[in-house]
């Protein structure tokens, strides 16, 4: 019962994002929606924000689960995109208000998880230290992490997805010659 519980209040709540912002979602709108008492809420979860968290870090794992494989940086960008659009009011509502934080946990996961995939799979071949395996991984981690948000700041406008994938194949080969170089000094 309690997960099924759980499981109204989440679905009760991404319902009202669809027709409230989420600064009028109060408990009380909630639980009524729900059908449910302010007891078995705060039972699930602290506040607003927290159920907020636990929806996002759900989301994040399900991404995660759904995506095994990059083939470029390019499918890692396409990825997080379609991510982001597939549930882009929830994103834009939880971005724009005092949660923000809590979607950039969960979006910094999803960057670390995309890029750290993508790179330990194309430098296996190649002899380079962890240190600048690592290093790579925080470099591109960030630039995913930064395009991501600054692409939510400009309130996600979809005139901008074509400079992304432009980008991402501008830079396409580009992580083999850093491989390259670093295999390189490693064996100097």
């Amino acid at each position: 019962m309690a997960n099924f519980t759980k499981q109204a209040i989440k679905s009760t709540f991404l319902e009202l994002l669809n027709s409230h912002p989420l600064s009028e979602i109060t408990v009380k709108m909630l639980v009524e929606s729900c059908g449910i008492n302010r007891k078995s809420f705060y039972y699930h979860y602290q506040d607003i924000p927290s159920l907020i968290e636990e929806i996002s870090m759900e989301r994040a794992d399900e991404f995660i689960a759904q995506y095994k494989k990059f083939d470029s940086i390019g499918d890692c960008l396409s990825a997080a995109i379609d991510f982001v659009l597939s549930q882009k009011k929830l994103v834009f509502h939880i971005y724009r208000s005092m949660n923000r934080e809590v979607f950039e946990a969960s979006l910094l996961k999803i960057s670390d998880y995309m890029v750290r995939s993508y790179i330990t799979d194309i430098a296996e071949p190649y002899h380079i230290t962890e240190d600048d395996k690592e290093n790579l991984i925080i470099w591109y981690r960030g630039l995913f992490f930064g395009l991501i948000a600054e692409w939510l700041h400009d309130g996600m406008k979809e005139e901008h997805l074509p400079a992304f994938r432009k980008a991402c194949l501008l830079h396409h080969g580009l992580i083999e010659q850093v491989l390259q170089k670093a295999e390189g000094e490693s064996k100097a």
